[in-house]
């Protein structure tokens, strides 16, 4: 049985546009037309080129490398031709061992925990009704949640104490008051910052000082604008803050420029 041709290959777009900036829509025909005959055929003689583009362009030619017979291919393209080879590969190989192993059903799990003979004559006759045992299990499940809080920060699961919650809208409840703002407590990034700074070893005390500091220096000028937890709890400018213990409020650029990172002098 013959070996199926695979029908595609990766085609990257913004790859190719920058590769290609410099050679005019003709060109640009020319060698999407080699690179389609390269994966279906494989590597191109001269002669064939010269069939396929009557006038080929040496700029687009320079887009392929000669083998030890001396026909031309695309490098780029050999390499993206193999990997999705070895990748279709691999999966044909997974599906002749049956694939990956199925999770149990829900009836195979509540077949294995059937109890047996000896354990139903020494259960205890419920006292209460099924729905007053479902609720009583919700109840359960609300005070586990309520300890452990469940939160995503740049795809990857991290467990929170509640206390770390309730740290996180003290702090952010005491700028909104300090700075007149209304920040919520339950931004992802804010509270990514914030949870950040804790487990580095600050406290509460060090997050208000931050904010005493900030509006002392910047609330009634310019850069009250920067009043605002993305500057604040910053890891390259909390430390920096919180160490600054002068109550003069800067007058020029100058004076606050240093205290500020790039991201925030180019806001």
């Amino acid at each position: 049985m013959l070996k199926e041709k695979d029908p595609a290959f990766l085609f990257y777009t913004n790859d190719f546009l920058t590769g290609t900036a410099d050679l005019t829509n003709e060109e640009v025909g020319q060698y999407i037309r080699l690179m389609c005959y390269q994966h279906q055929k494989g590597h191109l003689s001269r002669a064939q080129i010269n069939r396929l583009i009557k006038d080929i362009s040496d700029y687009v030619l320079e887009k392929f490398v000669q083998d030890s017979d001396g026909n031309y291919y695309n490098k780029r393209l050999e390499a993206e031709i193999d990997k999705r080879s070895k990748f279709n590969t691999k999966q044909r190989e997974n599906g002749y061992k049956g694939g990956r192993p199925k999770n149990p059903s829900k009836t195979q799990i509540k077949a294995k925990q059937k109890p047996n003979q000896s354990q139903l004559k020494t259960k205890q006759k419920p006292t209460e009704s099924p729905r007053v045992e479902n609720e009583n299990e919700n109840e359960n499940v609300i005070e586990d949640l309520n300890e452990i809080v469940i939160k995503e920060i740049g795809g990857v699961g991290e467990r929170e104490n509640s206390n770390v919650s309730f740290m996180i809208k003290e702090i952010i409840d005491y700028l909104n008051v300090k700075a007149d703002k209304s920040f919520k407590h339950s931004t992802q990034e804010t509270r990514k910052l914030i949870s950040g700074r804790l487990s580095d070893g600050f406290e509460i005390d060090d997050f208000k000082k931050v904010i005493d500091n900030r509006v002392s220096k910047w609330m009634g000028t310019e850069w009250e604008q920067y009043l605002r937890p993305n500057t604040l709890f910053r890891p390259s400018n909390f430390e920096n803050y919180l160490n600054d213990n002068s109550a003069k409020k800067p007058k020029t650029a100058t004076e606050i420029g240093a205290m500020l990172d790039e991201h925030d002098r180019n806001w």
